[in-house]
């Protein structure tokens, strides 16, 4: 089974991966793979926010 993270933060789940029963579970059967928005994000600047909806302040 692979389950696929989207995140800001994936550097935040390498500590997660490491612990010993998410290790363990990660060992067998289960992938863990780890997507940052900001990759593949198509606005400048790796912003994965656009300005609010109406241009108001929000």
């Amino acid at each position: 089974m692979r389950i696929d993270v989207f995140t800001l933060v994936p550097h935040a789940y390498a500590w997660l991966t490491e612990q010993r029963p998410v290790a363990n579970v990660l060992g067998g059967e289960l992938e863990l793979r780890l997507f940052n928005y900001r990759d593949s994000t198509p606005l400048r600047a790796g912003q994965v926010d656009d300005e609010p909806y109406g241009g108001g302040a929000g």
